[in-house]
């Protein structure tokens, strides 16, 4: 791929291609890093190793992650203000990733840049049997007495299946 010189792709969707082994992923994420816009991953065996290459996209804006291996931690990484991604990225979709936690997504719901971020099916972000007491509820809670610590930009926030509680749906508004 790299013989063919940088790639001209803006817009990626190979949704769904779980067979394909992390050395294929970094070698084509990296041959579409100078032009990619868009990238939509989903249930691809995405892990935190291509990431690494996400980060480096400089004019990567929506990122769909949704039901891959990624940790919560490899996320961060990618956000991180050193990673050129993090100047640019817009929408992030994170739906059924196991490895976010209450605590990542308090992080990444105060990332100055995002404008759009869906953690629904998030197993590890809210519990799930109904006890108000822990994950994303009792944070945003805790923050609720002032407005909750959202970035200046976020406009679309996705919590669908988390099972929040009733002060946290509240501080959501």
């Amino acid at each position: 791929l790299m013989a063919m010189g940088p790639s001209p792709v803006q817009t990626l969707c190979v949704d769904g291609q779980q067979d394909l082994p992390s050395s294929f992923w970094i070698g084509f994420l990296t041959y579409c890093t100078p032009a990619l816009r868009c990238a939509s991953l989903v249930g691809t065996g995405l892990s935190d190793r291509e990431l690494g290459v996400l980060s480096t996209c400089p004019h990567l804006v929506s990122l769909d992650l949704s039901d891959t291996r990624v940790s919560g931690e490899g996320v961060l990484q990618l956000l991180a203000p050193a990673a050129p991604a993090s100047a640019s990225l817009r929408s992030l979709y994170l739906a059924a990733c196991p490895g976010i936690t209450p605590t990542v997504a308090t992080a990444l719901l105060g990332q100055p840049r995002l404008q759009r971020l869906d953690l629904s099916r998030c197993d590890g972000v809210a519990r799930r049997d109904g006890d108000d007491g822990g994950g994303l509820s009792a944070s945003l809670e805790t923050s609720a007495g002032g407005a909750p610590r959202f970035g200046q930009r976020l406009r679309v926030l996705l919590v669908a299946d988390l099972a929040l509680s009733r002060a946290a749906v509240v501080a959501l508004a």
